[in-house]
């Protein structure tokens, strides 16, 4: 009889991030000294094309305390039957998904039982699940369920938000900003600019067909990648490529390779950030104090990542909890969805 291995992979700035050495120096950790001495002295480490190596998911209370505790009462241990997996949240959803892949066929050589796979994703961490079943070679037949909490896969407003220097993308951020108040436009400046370097975060644009941004002047609807202002911004490196998100458009086109059980869970009864006035003329302001919004969302995803996922695939179980998007993984009511969920 196989047995049930369970792989957690988390969302953005979910996972530790250190410089090697023979003493490795944390530079992202669930440490609120560590983050503070990044964000304010050495924001430019965290480029995405600076050399980091990963560490362990974060576990304390900045990061999945509540959720890994849970599991970890519920008899899913690491090294056992459990396996959170840290990545590299500043790279490309396709790099992390091939290390996925890779990590998915090293348990399955190291093991002497059979094992089924359930796959457990929060925010970016459903789409690397999502573009590892689909990559060349992934292990499909071990994969016996994918559960995702708060998937993004029509996009999230707050990369937008973010890649245009409203920096709000992680609770962890806006924590230091209300705490030191005085220091809020460096942390803003800094931080601002190293996100622009980070594929993960182009990644979470939403799709060509998703229209989030209105014009003021006409009231026509644009796609994030169409917004004027990437091409006239004087801090942006050339024009946004679709380049950047290929297999993340890839992910939309596809169903899935083969019949996996799957199901979700979305923050609903509060605002979502759906939608952006914008100026059709240089310098292409962005309205981000005034965006339209919708019912149901969780304030990070949009609404109709619920709605295109229950579209292509109706048997999924989506049961709608009032939340916002990083407490939904201490929501007492989804942890036990959760554990219910998983084979």
């Amino acid at each position: 009889m196989a047995s049930t291995y369970l792989v957690f992979v988390p969302g953005i700035m979910g996972s530790e991030l250190f410089v090697p050495g023979p003493s490795p120096r944390f530079v992202w950790a669930d440490d609120l000294r560590t983050l503070i001495h990044t964000l304010l002295f050495e924001p430019w480490i965290l480029e995405g094309h600076r050399y980091l190596e990963v560490g362990d998911v974060l576990s304390g209370p900045l990061g999945y305390q509540d959720l890994l505790s849970f599991l970890a009462q519920n008899n899913f241990h690491t090294k056992s039957n459990f396996l959170p997996f840290g990545y590299d949240w500043r790279q490309p959803t396709s790099t992390n998904a091939t290390q996925l892949v890779s990590k998915l066929a090293d348990i399955l050589r190291s093991s002497s039982d059979e094992i089924n796979f359930t796959l457990l994703g929060h925010s970016m961490g459903c789409l690397i699940i999502r573009a590892a079943v689909l990559f060349p070679g992934a292990p499909v037949q071990a994969i016996q369920k994918i559960i995702e909490i708060a998937p993004p896969h029509r996009g999230a407003a707050k990369a937008f938000r973010q890649l245009n220097q409203v920096p709000d993308l992680h609770p962890i951020v806006c924590l230091i900003r209300k705490r030191f108040p005085h220091l809020a436009q460096r942390i803003d400046d800094a931080f601002s600019v190293v996100t622009r370097s980070l594929p993960g975060l182009w990644d979470l644009l939403p799709p060509e067909d998703e229209r989030i941004l209105e014009e003021i002047a006409t009231g026509s609807l644009t796609a994030a990648l169409g917004w004027k202002g990437w091409t006239a911004a004087g801090d942006v490196s050339g024009e946004v490529t679709k380049d950047r998100y290929e297999l993340y458009a890839r992910i939309f086109a596809n169903g899935w390779p083969v019949v996996i059980d799957s199901a979700l869970v979305v923050g609903t009864g509060l605002s979502t950030e759906c939608g952006f006035l914008y100026s059709g003329n240089p310098p292409f302001t962005v309205n981000f104090t005034k965006p339209k919004t919708t019912d149901d969302g969780d304030g990070t995803v949009l609404s109709s990542s619920a709605e295109w996922l229950i579209s292509a695939h109706p048997t999924r179980r989506c049961p709608p909890v009032i939340q916002e998007h990083h407490a939904l993984t201490r929501n007492t009511t989804v942890l036990n969805w959760v554990l219910s969920e998983i084979p």
